[in-house]
């Protein structure tokens, strides 16, 4: 199998959560803008809070979680 094939399969496996937990009460409470990937083959978490809009940070974790698989399958 071929790198990029490997890193495709791998990243197909990535599970996505949302997080903090939500919480009650409040104008901002119950919004959970931070993004957590699991990647179980390598065992990898990216968390990601760093932008207020939860698909930035979805698209900077899933950009890092590729670097590293990419750093693992080398």
């Amino acid at each position: 199998m071929d790198r990029e094939a490997l890193k495709k399969e791998v990243m197909g496996k990535v599970v996505k959560k949302s997080y903090p937990e939500l919480e009650k009460g409040g104008q901002h409470c119950g919004v959970p803008r931070g993004v957590s990937l699991y990647c179980e083959e390598f065992d990898i978490e990216i968390r990601m809070q760093a932008h207020r809009s939860q698909y930035r940070n979805l698209e900077l974790a899933a950009t890092l979680m590729e670097l590293a698989i990419d750093e693992l399958i080398k």
